[in-house]
């Protein structure tokens, strides 16, 4: 099992999300960064000295330890939005807040970390 698919699987993201985890090095395996393609199916193998694991085995395997070093957001606009209030420090807690042509969501999770107190 490649590893982009397992950080997929584990993290319940798509594959080009944990790809992009994975390419800046904000997803561990064990306290390693491993590239894309690494097999971690193999690499368990050799943990637990067993051959022939299947993939359900794989994904629950307390042997296999992922770290998040960043958050997960849902769009780029959410990157946008959080840089954007913590450069112009604006304080988003205890305020209406209005999200105009509100698609994936990404500034609405922003407000939600801030504590926003309603967003229209």
């Amino acid at each position: 099992m490649r590893f982009d698919f397992f950080v997929s699987k584990r993290l319940n993201i798509s594959r080009n999300k944990a790809l992009e985890l994975i390419e800046n090095e904000e997803v561990l395996l064990n306290g390693k960064s491993f590239k894309a393609s690494f097999d971690v199916k193999n690499f368990l193998e050799n943990l637990k000295k067993t051959q022939d694991l299947n993939p359900e085995d794989i994904l629950l395997a307390n042997e296999l330890k992922l770290d998040l070093l960043s958050e997960i957001y849902v769009s780029r606009a959410a990157l946008k939005l959080k840089n954007f209030l913590e450069e112009n420090d604006i304080e988003i807690k205890h305020k209406n807040c209005l999200d105009i042509g509100s698609s994936t969501g990404g500034f609405v999770q922003i407000l939600l970390e801030n504590q926003a107190l309603k967003i229209a």
